[in-house]
C-alpha cells in the first residue's frame, strides 16, 4: 500500500507478534474512550514493530479504526519498511485544515517479551486472573526463564510465579526443562538438589516416658511410709527388680562423678568439695 486510503483494516495486513498477545485486548467502551483521547491529543507513543510484525500498539490501531481516523501504510508491501501516517481534524483551524505527517509506526530489535511486558506492565490493570494468565504465556514462551525472572517483570513474586509453573508443567502447558537461566544469564539446574537428610540415632522406646514415671511415683510417695504401700497389687519380684535397677543408677552416676573428679587436672578445690558433697548426699 503506498500513498493510498486505508480499505481494510490493519489486521489483514499487519501480521501480530505473539508476544502482543501476553496482554488481553480493551473492550470497546474502552477502546471508543482511548479513540476519543487519541482524536484529541494525538499517539502518546508510537505503534512498535518488531521484524516485520505489530509488537505494541494493537488497542491504539483498533481504537483509530473504531473512531474512523485516518491513517495510511507507507513504504510498499513489506511491514519491516512501513513508516505510518495518520491525520487528525485541526480544531484550531477555522477551515478544518487537518494535520498530517504524524509518525505511526517505530521499530524495536531487543528482546519483544520483555518490551511488551515493561510498556504494558504499568499501563493496563489486570485481576487477579489475568496476572496468572499472564504468568502462563510467559512461562510457554519463555519457559527457560527462572521464577525469579518471571516474577521481575510481571511485578509477582517468585513463590507464586512457581506454583503456576508446577502446575502448568503437571498439565502439559509449559515445557519442564532440567534448567532455566537465572537474571545474571548462568544456567541453574530447574530443581534444587536436596541436602541429604542427617542421620538420627535410632529411638530408643525404653526411654521414651521414663522420667515422668519416677517424678510421678515420687510425687505419690513424698512424705509417706512404705508401710502405707505393702499392700500394693505390684508383686515382691517387680519390686525387687525395681530396687535393683536404681540401686544400679545411683552406682553408675556416683562412677562418672568420681571419674569427672579424678580426670581432670585444672578443677578447683572449690569444685572438688562440690563434687565429694554430692557424693555424700548421693550416698547417704
Amino acid at each position: 500500500m503506498t500513498n493510498s486510503p486505508k480499505s481494510q483494516s490493519w489486521r489483514d495486513v499487519l501480521p501480530i507478534h505473539p508476544a502482543a498477545e501476553l496482554f488481553p485486548p480493551m473492550s470497546e467502551s474502552e477502546l471508543r474512550e482511548l479513540g476519543e483521547d487519541i482524536k484529541k491529543n494525538g499517539l502518546t507513543s508510537s505503534i512498535v514493530l518488531f521484524e516485520g510484525k505489530l509488537l505494541d500498539g494493537r488497542n491504539r490501531l483498533d481504537a483509530i479504526e473504531l473512531l474512523r481516523i485516518e491513517y495510511s501504510f507507507l513504504g510498499g508491501t513489506d511491514p519491516a519498511k512501513w513508516h505510518g501516517l495518520y491525520t487528525l481534524p485541526n480544531p484550531r483551524a477555522k477551515s478544518g485544515r487537518r494535520d498530517s505527517g504524524v509518525s505511526l509506526f517505530s521499530y524495536f530489535g531487543g528482546d519483544p517479551y520483555a518490551f511488551v511486558l515493561s510498556a504494558n506492565i504499568h499501563r493496563r490493570h489486570l485481576t487477579t486472573e489475568q496476572k496468572r494468565e499472564l504468568i502462563v504465556k510467559l512461562l510457554k514462551a519463555k519457559p527457560e526463564q527462572s521464577d525469579r525472572q518471571i516474577a521481575k517483570q510481571t511485578k509477582t513474586s517468585p513463590t507464586t510465579v512457581g506454583t503456576i509453573r508446577k502446575k502448568a508443567e503437571a498439565t502439559g502447558d509449559v515445557s519442564k526443562l532440567d534448567t532455566r537461566t537465572d537474571t545474571k544469564g548462568r544456567k541453574q539446574p530447574s530443581v534444587k538438589p536436596q541436602k541429604p537428610a542427617k542421620a538420627t540415632a535410632p529411638r530408643d522406646i525404653a526411654l521414651d516416658g521414663f522420667s515422668a514415671l519416677p517424678m510421678e511415683l515420687d510425687r505419690l510417695t513424698r512424705n509417706e511410709s512404705a508401710g502405707r504401700f505393702a499392700k500394693t497389687s505390684v508383686s515382691d519380684e517387680v519390686i525387687r527388680r525395681l530396687a535393683k535397677l536404681f540401686s544400679d543408677l545411683i552406682n553408675i552416676r556416683n562412677e562418672k562423678v568420681v571419674d569427672r573428679i579424678c580426670g581432670s587436672a585444672e578443677i578447683s578445690t572449690e569444685q572438688h568439695k562440690a563434687e565429694h558433697a554430692a557424693l555424700d548426699g548421693v550416698a547417704s
